[in-house]
């Protein structure tokens, strides 16, 4: 028969609260009942039972004497209790407060201790009992205790053979080491053990600054050991957020409410939702070809427990539904996802499904017929990142015949007479249409680096709204492994190359001119847009370029030329009327390559002098078309910004707002 995960902590009232995320964290992940016996000093709570846990409350109204560390006090020695009083346990693991669990502790309870009194992370080679006199009390072993010299010293809190401490009589030593040794329980614990001390693995008790790497959030067992702790405000420790995202209360644990809700994405436009959730204590699942076959794609941003990055396999996402059934509390689609794709035939569908706009109301309907009969909408800024649980939205009947806007997320929720245990029907949509007009469209994307994230909404937004039955071919410059499509072509850049690619762009298409033969119409697009709504051929001129939307209302001073003579895209202060947007540009091929050419030479003349236009390519483009004016002008609709910055401009293409401390990251 399998052990009980047992855990035995102490607290006083000013740290009590504290010890809820720590066993939250551990029921949260444990594959075994838990049981944890807590010692009170000053006060005493009441005990419960709930599902899988199991907490008993005990007073600790013992005087203890010695030298205790001031964030735990005379507490700390409380929950050594167990040994004394837990004759039903033959081990437990004893904690501190201060320790989150991110893995099953179940194993440590199947670890044969043979006739070790405990196990522990040790210090490490030459550090014994000796040594922590010498070097930290700076006084001898007690008279009476030289026989202990050599007892490997451990890092609190270890794991505990009670049926085996017992039988040695390790309570009646502690106490007396403890009283001759007059220090904290760890050095009392240590001379007791009569050296009976086994090894853990690190993971079991892991010290960030010393035990984990930059960046990396391991599956074991955190001790944020010191001082600050990581739920002071503005404290200087390592992952505070980690902390934050797995906080609990003894409320919530009275109540059975441990359990991280969980939502699972699939085809996100970025990584910022998934990050937002898991800083509030979600557990996300990530479907993303992002990750298709790409051993180097990761989240972009601080790692966080419990989210997990999965390639977009329906056969894997089907399988999740399946594992985790009910307990999955939301499936957001990206924008511009075929939900068909994923949940036709779905047996266990989700009970609330999240459509990101934009979306018509055609596709919107589509989703609303196997029984998502009530809906609730929220606009992007109302809710921090993901949204809501949406079991607590006001649900109204479906609005059928009605589409997603930008920016919009509508929330379905599975109604009581949907069909239960009956695959969805949802028709996969059909595969863009054949041409019907001629000519062959280009559409130049540079994706490195974190922007490689960006590249699959950007694609499904093509597909759907960029020239629409016109012959529309992508090429990605990319320094990532990402497979080449019917109308995806990928040049592969390397990473050395991209530095200061900004400013280099022009080069780059100057370079590879041959692989665009045969496109009758090149553009360029910026990897974080999105086309949210038809383009049309309005946009099939000579040479194109779109207004900036941040300057369409200004005057010529406030334009952000270059004004430095030095460089090839200085703008003298009498020239130019329209300041416009590098992010969305192009032409008929010839004529788009010749602006190309003459922009790389400028940049390489820029080079060679050791100067950098102020706005880079943005610089150049501007010159460039002062000199050579654009015989098509589109408006601020073509390249606006959804936070406000575009005053009210709402149309076609649209940048993505970016975390620019997770770009950085």
């Amino acid at each position: 028969m399998s052990l009980p995960i047992t855990i035995a902590i102490s607290t006083d009232l000013q740290g009590f609260g504290i010890n809820a995320t720590l066993i939250a964290s551990i029921v949260r992940r444990a594959s075994r009942p838990v049981h944890v016996r807590c010692w009170c000093r000053g006060f005493l709570a009441d005990s419960f039972e709930v599902g899988p846990l199991k907490v008993e409350f005990f007073a600790a109204d013992e005087e203890v004497t010695g030298k205790f560390p001031r964030m735990s006090g005379p507490s700390a020695y409380d929950r050594l209790l167990a040994i004394r009083d837990c004759a039903d346990w033959d081990r437990c693991m004893v904690m501190d407060y201060d320790q989150l669990v991110l893995c099953d502790l179940a194993p440590l309870f199947d670890l044969e201790l043979g006739d070790h009194l405990l196990a522990a992370h040790m210090q490490g080679p030459g550090v014994d009992m000796a040594y922590a006199m010498r070097v930290w009390l700076k006084r001898p072993l007690p008279e009476g205790w030289e026989h202990v010299a050599d007892h490997p010293y451990f890092l609190m809190p270890p794991l505990m053979n009670l049926k085996a401490m017992r039988e040695a009589g390790t309570w009646e030593t502690f106490t007396k080491a403890h009283a001759a040794f007059g220090a904290d329980e760890q050095l009392s614990l240590t001379a007791a053990t009569g050296g009976r001390t086994l090894a853990l693995d690190k993971k079991w008790n892991l010290f960030p600054k010393l035990h984990i790497p930059e960046g990396e959030v391991p599956k074991g067992v955190i001790h944020w050991s010191g001082w600050p702790k990581p739920w002071h405000k503005g404290a200087k420790v390592w992952r505070p957020d980690i902390w934050e995202s797995e906080k609990s209360s003894w409320e919530h644990l009275r109540m059975g409410i441990w359990k991280k809700p969980i939502s699972v994405e699939i085809e996100p436009d970025d990584d910022r939702t998934a990050l937002d959730l898991a800083r509030r204590g979600w557990r996300v699942l990530v479907f993303s070809s992002r990750f298709n076959g790409d051993e180097e794609a990761a989240l972009v941003g601080p790692r966080f427990p419990d989210v997990e990055a999965r390639p977009a396999c329906r056969k894997s996402f089907q399988k999740c539904l399946v594992d985790l059934g009910c307990e999955i509390d939301q499936v957001r689609l990206g924008a511009w996802e075929d939900p068909g794709k994923w949940l036709d035939g779905t047996v266990m569908p989700p009970a609330y499904l999240v459509a990101q706009g934009a979306m018509d109301a055609e596709e919107a309907d589509r989703l609303r017929l196997p029984g998502y009969d009530a809906e609730a909408r929220l606009m992007s800024g109302e809710w921090p990142g993901g949204g809501p649980l949406p079991r607590v939205l006001g649900y109204q009947p479906g609005r059928r015949g009605s589409g997603v806007g930008p920016g919009e997320a509508l929330y379905l929720k599975r109604t009581d007479n949907a069909p239960e245990m009956s695959p969805l029907r949802i028709d996969i949509q059909p595969p863009r249409a054949a041409s019907r007009h001629a000519g062959k469209i280009g559409i130049c994307v540079i994706a490195t680096s974190h922007y490689r994230m960006y590249v699959r909404p950007l694609l499904r937004s093509i597909r759907r709204n960029f020239l629409p039955g016109y012959d529309v071919t992508v090429f990605l410059f990319t320094d990532g492994n990402i497979e080449p499509e019917a109308d995806l072509r990928v040049i592969p850049v390397e990473h050395s190359q991209w530095t200061g690619m900004a400013i280099r762009r022009h080069l780059l298409f100057r370079e590879h001119a041959n692989a665009f033969e045969g496109m009758d119409y090149l553009f360029y697009l910026d990897a974080d847009m999105r086309v949210i709504d038809e383009v049309g051929p309005e946009i099939l001129g000579d040479l194109m370029a779109t207004i900036h939307p941040g300057f369409h209302d200004k005057p010529r001073e406030k334009f952000t030329y270059e004004r430095r003579q030095q460089s090839t895209a200085w703008v003298a202060p009498h020239e130019g009327t329209r300041y416009f947007c590098s992010a969305f540009q192009g032409g008929k091929t010839p004529r788009f390559l010749e602006a190309v050419r003459t922009m790389a030479e400028q940049i390489d003349a820029d080079t060679d002098n050791g100067i950098t236009a102020v706005w880079h390519d943005e610089s150049h483009w501007n010159r460039y078309l002062i000199d050579h004016p654009p015989t098509l002008v589109l408006p601020p609709s073509y390249c606006w910004y959804p936070d406000g910055r575009s005053r009210g401009f709402k149309g076609c293409i649209a940048v993505v707002l970016k975390d620019a401390a997770l770009m950085r990251a």
